[in-house]
C-alpha cells in the first residue's frame, strides 16, 4: 500500500525568501524592478512591490504544500469574478513577462536561476493587483 507524501498547506511552514530573492524574482520573472517590502502572511510569503513607474502590487510566494491545480483554480476564480462583476474588490492576477499567470522559483527548465527558499524547494509565485484596504491586525472582528 502506497503512502501519500502530500503535505498539508495549513501545517507546512511558509516560504522564507529574503528580499534579494524577491527582487530577483521580480526582475527575472516579471521583467520589473522596484522597492520590495515584506508583508505578514499565514501560509504563503507576500511582498508589497512598488515599481519605479508607481505600479503597486502583491508578490506572493506560495506554500510548498500548495499544488499547481489549487493555485490555477484560485487564479481562474479571481479572473471569473472580475469578468462577472468588475466592480467587486477582488485581487486580480497579473501576468509574468512570458504571459503566464504563475511563475516558478527554483532551478527548473522554466527558471534556470536557483533562488529556492531556504529549504531548497521550488515555489510557484503570482503577482496580484492589490485591493485598497487596511490591515486587519488589531482590528475588531
Amino acid at each position: 500500500m502506497a503512502t501519500s507524501t502530500r503535505r498539508d498547506p495549513l501545517e507546512t511552514p511558509p516560504p522564507r525568501f529574503g528580499l534579494p530573492a524577491a527582487e530577483v524574482a521580480l526582475r527575472e520573472i516579471y521583467g520589473l524592478s522596484g522597492s520590495v517590502t515584506p508583508l505578514d502572511s499565514e501560509r504563503d510569503q507576500n511582498f508589497h512591490v512598488r515599481t519605479h513607474d508607481d505600479q503597486s502590487f502583491l508578490l506572493k510566494f506560495s506554500n510548498q504544500a500548495d499544488d499547481l491545480s489549487a493555485l490555477e483554480m484560485q487564479t481562474e476564480a479571481m479572473r471569473h469574478i472580475k469578468a462577472q462583476d468588475p466592480e467587486l474588490p477582488v485581487m486580480q492576477p497579473l501576468r509574468t513577462a512570458t504571459g503566464a499567470y504563475l511563475g516558478v522559483m527554483g532551478a527548473t527548465d522554466l527558471f534556470p536561476v536557483d533562488i529556492s527558499a531556504d529549504d531548497g524547494h521550488r515555489r510557484l509565485l503570482r503577482r496580484d493587483r492589490r485591493c485598497r484596504g487596511h490591515r486587519a491586525f488589531r482590528s475588531p472582528l
